[in-house]
């Protein structure tokens, strides 16, 4: 795999989480648990993050 495919996968993996700790944080400053949505909307990021580390 070339350097500038990984480095676009690196990238992938690290706005998902990225996104997701922005969602926890959000919820963490306002002093309170996530949603059920909020809680989906982090496990969807972490999946994609997953799935572009594992083209690594």
């Amino acid at each position: 795999m070339s350097t500038q495919r990984m480095e676009m996968w690196r990238g992938i993996a690290t706005a998902a989480a990225q996104d997701a700790r922005t969602i926890a944080e959000k919820a963490n400053a306002a002093g309170r648990d996530l949603t059920a949505e909020e809680k989906a909307a982090c496990d969807r990021h972490m999946t994609k993050g997953r799935e572009a580390l594992e083209e690594l």
